[in-house]
C-alpha cells in the first residue's frame, strides 16, 4: 500500500539511483562519481541562490519571472542531492526554465514591438492644480 506511508515511492527511486550509479562506477570509476556528485552539488547551491528574491528581479513579479525562478530553485534541489538520475532531471528542468526565461525576455523587448499608426491614441494631459483652504 503506497498511500500508508509517504516515503514508500522514495525507495524505487532509491533503488533506481543506486542502479544508476552502479553502472556509472562500472563505466567511469568511483573518483568520477565523488567529482560529479560534489560539482552538481555546488552548481545545485548557486541554482537555489539565484531563485531567491534576488533572482527573480526586485519588484516587478511577472509570470515568466516566477515560474523560471520556481524551475531554477527545482533544478537547483535536484542537482544538490546525491545521484545521477536526480542530476539528469535537475539538468534537463534548468535547460528548460533557461530556455524559457531567455525566450520571454526576448519577446517584451521594446525593439521587437511593434506599432501601426491606427493604433496609437494621441491624448493631452492637463496638470490642475487643486488647492484645499
Amino acid at each position: 500500500m503506497l498511500i500508508r506511508f509517504g516515503g514508500s515511492l522514495f525507495l524505487p527511486v532509491l533503488i533506481i539511483e543506486f542502479i544508476v550509479a552502479y553502472f556509472f562506477v562500472l563505466s567511469y570509476g568511483f573518483g568520477y562519481l565523488v567529482i560529479e556528485i560534489l560539482l552538481s552539488a555546488a552548481v545545485g547551491i548557486a541554482l537555489l541562490f539565484s531563485a531567491g528574491f534576488g533572482g527573480i528581479g526586485g519588484f516587478s513579479l511577472t509570470p515568466v519571472k516566477i515560474f523560471s525562478s520556481i524551475g531554477f530553485g527545482l533544478a537547483g534541489f535536484l542537482l544538490f542531492m546525491p545521484g545521477i538520475l536526480s542530476d539528469i532531471f535537475g539538468v534537463i528542468i534548468a535547460i528548460v526554465s533557461f530556455v524559457f526565461k531567455n525566450k520571454n525576455s526576448n519577446d517584451l523587448k521594446s525593439e521587437n514591438f511593434r506599432y501601426k499608426d491606427d493604433e496609437i491614441i494621441d491624448v493631452q494631459v492637463v496638470d490642475e492644480h487643486i488647492s484645499v483652504r
